[in-house]
This record gives C-alpha cells, sequence and structure tokens, in this order.
C-alpha cells in the first residue's frame, strides 16, 4: 500500500516536471517569437508595413516549346514565405490576363496545409473603362501560433511576347531575401534588361545546368515596398525591375524561328494585329461634307477633322485581350462615339484618307514608360496616334488629348518616340518637345490704393499645356458654375480678393491664348509702424507650392512645366513716399529657377517674379535643392514695400 502511494507521488512529481518544462519551453518560445518581431522592427523603416514581413521570395522562370509551331510559353513559379507579426489576417493578391493564369496554388503554414479558396474578380482600374484582368485574393486569419505562412503560386504566360516585366520588390511588405532565377534554354535567345536598380543591393551570377540550360540569377536583400506621393514618377521609372525581350526559338535542331528580333518584326506584328484596315467611308460620309464646308485651306481642312473627332469621339481606353492591341474600326467608333486610342487614331485616319490626305496610324509609349525602340517588345508602346505626313512634314494627331491645337501634343507625348506605319516597312520619328516658352501661366495686375485698400484689375494667361487642362477641367463644369469655379481655383493661396470674371462663358478658342480679366481687392493691406507703411504686392496671385513628403519621395515628377510669370504695377499715392524696396532674388540650379524683384520710375512700383521647374523626372539628390528653392519662393512672396508718410 505504502509502495503504491510512492509510485503515485513519483508519477505526480514527474507529471509536474513535464508540465513545468512544456511550460518553460512555451515561454521560452514566445520570448524567441517576440525577440524575433522586435528583431524584425528593428530592420524596417518608418514607411514599412508593420503587419507581417517576407523573409524569404523566390521566383524562377522556365521556357517551354508548344505544338503547331505556336510561340513557346513561360512558367512563373513564386514561393513567398511570410513572416505575421502583428495582423491577425494575412492576404495576398495575385493578377492574370488573357494571355496569364494561374495554374495552381498551395498555402502552408508552420501549423501544416492551409485550405484556402481565393476571391477572384474583375481587376478595376480608373483609367481604364474595360480590361481582361483579374485578380485572386488570399485571404486567411493567422495566431501567435503561425511562425510563418509560405505560398506558392504558377502562373503560366501562353505566349512569351506577352512576358516583359519581374517587378523586384513586393507592392505590400518589406522584403528581407529575394531572389529570381531564369532558366534560360539554349533553343530561346532572351535578353534581359535592368532598370532603377540604384535602388537595391544585388548580386548577379551566371551559370550552365547539366543539361546545358543557361541559369540566370538575381539575388536582392532588403527592399522595401514601393512608396508613392503625390508627385511620384510612374511606377517603370522607379521601381526596380528586370526587362525580357525574346528574339528568337529554335523550332528544330538548326532552324531558328524569330519572336520579337527586330524592330521590323514588332512592327509586322502590329501590323497583323490591325487586321483588315477597314476604312468604311460611308459611316461619316453625310457628315465630312459638313464638315469640310467653306475650309478654303489644306490646314484648315485638317484642322476641321481633328478638332471634329477631338469633340465628338469619348475617349475610353480598352485593355481586354486582343483589343489592347487592335483598333476598332472606324466605321464602329463613329457610331458608338467612343473609342481608346486606337480606335480614335483609326477613326482619324480613314477620315483624313477620304478627305484626299496621307494619314497614317503610329504607336508610341507615353513618357510614362522608360523604353526605346532599340528593344523590340511590345511593353515600349501604350499609345497610338495619327500621324499626317506632308510632303517632308510630320503632323502628330492625337485625338484623345483634348483641346490640343493642330501643331501641338500634349506633354505627356513630347520627347518620345513614334513608330509610324510605312507599308510593310516603317519609320521612326521623336515627338519634339515645346520647351518653356510653349507653356506658361502670365498673370498681369495694375493697382492702385483707396483708402487703406488695394484695388485694381488682373488679367491672366494660359498657354500650351496649362491651357489644355484648364479647358479639360472647365468642360466638366456647369456653364453657371464657371465663374465660381475660376474664383476659387484663383484664390486659393493668394491674400487678395478675386470676382468679376469676364469675358464668360468660356468659348474653348484652342487656337488662341485664353485670357481672362477680372477685378482685385485687398482689404486693409496697409500696416503702419511709427512712420513707416509697409505694404505686400507679391502674394496677389496663384503659384506653384506643391505639398512633398520627403519620407515618401525617392524620385519626383510634377508632369507638367511650371513656368509661373507674374507683373504687378502699382501706383503710388501722393500721401506716400517710397523708402526702400526688397532686394531681388535670383534662385537656381540645373534647369530650375526662381527669379523675382522690385523697382521704382516715374511714381510707380513694379514687381515681377518667374518660376520655371521642366517637365522631367527630379533624382533624390535634386530634391534638397528643389525643396529649397519652393521655399525661398514661398518666403519671398511675404516681402514689402515700406513707405513713409509725407509731413
Amino acid at each position: 500500500m505504502i509502495l503504491d502511494i510512492n509510485e503515485k507521488i513519483d508519477k505526480m512529481s514527474i507529471i509536474k516536471k513535464i508540465c513545468l518544462t512544456v511550460g518553460l519551453l512555451g515561454i521560452v518560445c514566445v520570448l524567441k517569437a517576440q525577440n524575433d518581431i522586435r528583431s524584425w522592427y528593428q530592420i524596417l523603416n518608418e514607411n514599412d508595413d508593420k503587419s507581417a514581413v517576407i523573409s524569404e521570395w523566390n521566383t524562377t522562370f522556365e521556357f517551354e516549346k508548344q505544338a503547331n509551331q505556336m510561340m513557346p510559353r513561360v512558367i512563373k513559379t513564386d514561393v513567398c514565405k511570410i513572416i505575421p507579426l502583428c495582423g491577425r489576417q494575412l492576404t495576398r493578391t495575385y493578377f492574370t490576363n488573357s494571355h496569364k493564369a494561374l495554374q495552381k496554388y498551395k498555402i502552408v503554414s508552420s501549423k501544416g496545409n492551409r485550405r484556402v479558396k481565393p476571391v477572384i474578380g474583375d481587376q478595376k482600374d480608373t483609367d481604364i473603362f474595360q480590361t481582361d484582368g483579374q485578380y485572386y485574393l488570399f485571404s486567411l486569419n493567422v495566431t501567435e501560433n503561425d511562425q510563418y505562412v509560405e505560398f506558392k503560386i504558377v502562373t503560366v504566360y501562353d505566349d512569351i511576347r506577352f512576358f516583359t516585366r519581374e517587378i523586384i520588390p513586393d507592392n505590400q511588405f518589406f522584403v528581407k531575401n529575394r531572389s529570381v532565377n531564369v532558366i534560360k534554354p539554349n533553343w530561346l535567345k532572351l535578353n534581359i534588361g535592368s532598370y532603377n536598380f540604384e535602388q537595391v543591393k544585388v548580386q548577379k551570377s551566371d551559370s550552365i545546368s547539366v543539361n546545358g540550360n543557361h541559369i540566370i540569377r538575381y539575388k536582392f536583400d532588403h527592399i522595401s515596398s514601393p512608396i508613392q506621393c503625390d508627385y511620384s514618377p510612374s511606377a517603370p521609372h522607379e521601381v526596380p525591375h528586370l526587362f525580357f525581350s525574346a528574339e528568337a526559338y529554335q523550332q528544330e535542331e538548326t532552324q531558328w524561328e524569330p519572336i520579337l528580333k527586330t524592330t521590323q518584326d514588332l512592327y509586322l506584328w502590329y501590323k497583323e494585329m490591325l487586321g483588315n484596315s477597314d476604312l468604311n467611308s460611308k459611316s461619316f460620309a453625310s457628315v465630312l461634307p459638313e464638315i469640310l464646308k467653306n475650309k478654303r485651306s489644306k490646314q484648315d481642312s485638317v484642322r476641321s477633322i481633328f478638332y471634329w473627332v477631338q469633340d465628338n469621339i469619348r475617349y475610353i481606353a480598352f485593355e481586354k485581350g486582343i483589343d489592347g492591341f487592335r483598333p476598332q474600326s472606324a466605321d464602329l467608333v463613329f457610331k458608338n462615339k467612343y473609342g481608346d486610342c486606337k480606335g480614335m487614331a483609326n477613326l482619324l485616319k480613314a477620315m483624313l484618307n477620304t478627305a484626299g490626305f496621307d494619314a497614317r496610324l503610329c504607336w508610341l509609349g507615353t513618357r510614362d514608360l522608360p523604353y526605346t525602340y532599340s528593344t523590340s517588345s511590345i511593353a515600349v508602346d501604350n499609345h497610338m496616334i495619327c500621324t499626317l505626313i506632308d510632303k517632308e512634314d510630320k503632323i502628330y494627331l492625337d485625338a484623345t488629348e483634348r483641346f490640343v491645337r493642330l501643331g501641338d501634343c500634349g506633354e505627356r507625348i513630347q520627347s518620345k518616340e513614334v513608330l509610324i506605319e510605312d507599308g510593310q516597312s516603317f519609320i521612326i520619328d521623336t515627338i519634339e518637345a515645346d520647351g518653356m516658352l510653349a507653356n506658361r501661366k502670365n498673370y498681369n495686375l495694375k493697382l492702385g490704393l483707396k483708402e487703406k485698400s488695394l484695388k485694381g484689375e488682373m488679367s491672366f494667361e494660359y498657354v500650351g499645356e496649362s491651357q489644355r487642362r484648364f479647358f479639360q477641367f472647365m468642360s466638366t463644369q456647369k456653364v453657371e458654375d464657371q465663374e465660381k469655379t475660376i474664383i476659387n481655383l484663383l484664390n486659393n493661396k493668394v491674400s487678395c480678393e478675386i470676382d468679376s470674371i469676364h469675358p464668360l462663358p468660356i468659348e474653348f478658342e484652342r487656337d488662341t491664348n485664353f485670357v481672362m480679366q477680372s477685378r482685385v481687392l485687398k482689404s486693409n493691406a496697409l500696416l503702419k509702424i511709427g512712420d513707416e507703411v509697409y505694404l505686400g504686392i507679391s502674394d496677389l496671385t496663384p503659384y506653384f507650392n506643391p505639398y512633398i513628403d520627403t519620407l515618401k519621395c525617392n524620385k519626383l515628377c510634377f508632369n507638367q512645366t511650371i513656368n509661373e510669370n507674374v507683373k504687378v504695377d502699382f501706383e503710388i499715392p501722393e500721401e506716400l513716399n517710397l523708402k526702400s524696396l526688397p532686394k531681388s532674388i535670383t534662385v537656381q540650379f540645373n534647369d530650375v529657377s526662381f527669379k523675382a524683384g522690385f523697382d521704382s520710375s516715374n511714381g510707380r512700383v513694379s514687381y515681377f517674379s518667374q518660376l520655371q521647374i521642366p517637365n522631367r523626372i527630379f533624382t533624390a539628390k535634386e530634391l534638397s535643392n528643389l525643396l529649397d528653392l519652393l521655399k525661398q519662393q514661398k518666403k519671398y512672396r511675404s516681402q514689402k514695400i515700406v513707405f513713409e508718410t509725407k509731413l
């Protein structure tokens, strides 16, 4: 009996020891997990998502031939290991389209396989009316026991021509280790380019596998997710990525089949995508005579057709399957009264050709893309316009750019290469940039002092891109709201009241510079201290003063030329003597400048200022200079003229 009791006591003590050991192990695990989380937090920067991190992310690309002389396909295998930190729900999104399909997936956590059914939906884009893009959204709950969650996703490109880019950072989480492996078979000629790699640490290696495949490996570490601010450049200009262009593949042992080896190959594929070039003039035959009525010159006829398409065809973007490359027929666009850039260019070409002009389609990439035709890839282009050939001259016509005048182009396509159709061959040209003088805002004020208030007239003139954007915005407003809207725009960041805008309503005349007038009133404009009287006249007009978050901006682009010019003329009242004027200022770096100053003569004081910022991308090294210039502009607007009262 005593022995049984002792045995029970021994068993209980053993159980207690086991429980204590398990408890201690649990505490150790919890402490270790907490230490691991703290160590992760130490390497995250201020803008990184704190709910999870990616510890390992491996991407492998393999290539396969297809039967019936179809283009090779690309198999992409993604293995992404995510460490939850503080979140209770983990989501992961993968995107597909008509040439990229999600073939299979598997999700594993530290607790084993996880059964997760993705939510599948159509991809939405505010700038695209119709697209074939879809998303697969995986969402799963995580607990403290989930030390990691691993996603293994296999996607397939059914045509290697649509395999163009691989983004290096994750769109959401910090990545500790990232690798991209390209297993290139010896029957494939593939070029790999890199963009924006100066922002990441990368190691590249090459090797040959046992079966003769060429393996190119890229290894990255400590990659933060891309940060976007209001003035961030487009992703291709800022986000590190690999760029793929396939030249040819070997169908048999000796026969090489072209994919997109040269620009000629790219052009011929584009021509194939055009399909039957339907220039059916029956649909618009009834309106063309009316459009050309009383047009005495070729230029007037071209202008009339160009403006008619701008004003009567609504631009709607399509990126659905082959429709992303094949324009709708001119007949269909005319009947629908809407189309994408390709359809509108096709209609414009058809109408001009019917009227007897040599009009051609051309492909190009907007400023959102950093690529040129030195690389043969469908990713080089994202836009289509029409080109009028007149002997040696070329006139570029972008009907999607509302209110652009004949001979001008929107800044988004200036300085870009264009691929112009020329039968079975092609022409490459570059659209010239307008420059500063062609894009400006001018403010001219004439002021006088009545009692203690500044009163006078202001005229404001918008030219080039400034005029087009102003027209595009104002065309969305009701006629009865035009004056109120303009007053709100002009009153932004000024120290006076602006009213009596005229002439109204706006006529949206493209071929003349837009000029309007208004009244200006600044009450209690004088500040008297002793015998001195202070007056400010340099803060009466709107000015470019963007908010720039330096923590979120690595590169910066305003997507518009900034050229603001102000002239103020002030008549000195008889009861005041001019005592002093602020000193002039010039701040300049590279091609950016701010100039301002005061002058006096014949009983008048004049003020001028000029801010010029080109439409280009500013690097991180330039941001401090740019911010300093804008800061000094703002400070100078508060300068005061000093008068003294006459005895």
